[in-house]
């Protein structure tokens, strides 16, 4: 795995898949940020599509559904492309990856804080919103880092127990 952004290349991308560059910048992408932005949407895809299919089918705005939703539907689908995920969150990190990703969720997601608490504290459903994809970024960043992250089903309880305790509860002594 590259240990600095710059140890990626078309050059070295074409070597590790055993093409050309020249193949590369000829029938796909002429450069890292394109190359980059497609990835963004090939692993983004489905877990999108889930998660707007799972919205688009609501009532109502509940929280606690969308989590175990998540939990149960969108990590197994996430976890089918740990290796790009794992790559994105690494030490190398992609700096397109959280404002791609915000672009894509802040609006869908702004419905679930309309009516929450943190509104009458002055925070708008863009904020939680946004606050809440940090917060998604951060626990998959820890999970799919790992030399061998757990399988979805074990992460799912792990990461549906964080998303309903505080950090004051999980920090509270025995």
């Amino acid at each position: 795995m590259p240990k600095a952004k710059k140890d990626i290349s078309l050059a070295k991308i074409a070597e590790k898949l055993g093409v050309s560059r020249q193949a590369i910048f000829k029938n796909h992408f002429q450069n890292i940020p394109e190359l980059t932005q497609s990835l963004h949407y090939y692993v983004d895809n489905k877990p999108y599509q889930l998660i707007k299919g799972f919205v688009d089918q609501q009532e109502g705005f509940h929280f606690h559904e969308l989590m175990n939703f998540f939990a149960k539907t969108v990590i197994p689908a996430l976890y089918e492309k740990h290796e790009f995920l794992g790559i994105f969150y690494s030490e190398v990190s992609d700096p397109s990856w959280a404002p791609y990703l915000n672009q894509r969720y802040v609006k869908l997601l702004a419905p679930y804080f309309d009516n929450a608490a943190g509104n009458q504290h002055g925070l708008s459903s863009t904020t939680l919103s946004t606050l809440l994809i940090s917060q998604v970024m951060a626990t998959l960043s820890i999970w799919l880092t790992k030399e061998k992250p757990e399988v979805p089903d074990v992460f799912a309880e792990r990461f549906v127990y964080l998303f309903s305790h505080s950090m004051l509860d999980l920090s509270a002594s025995k």
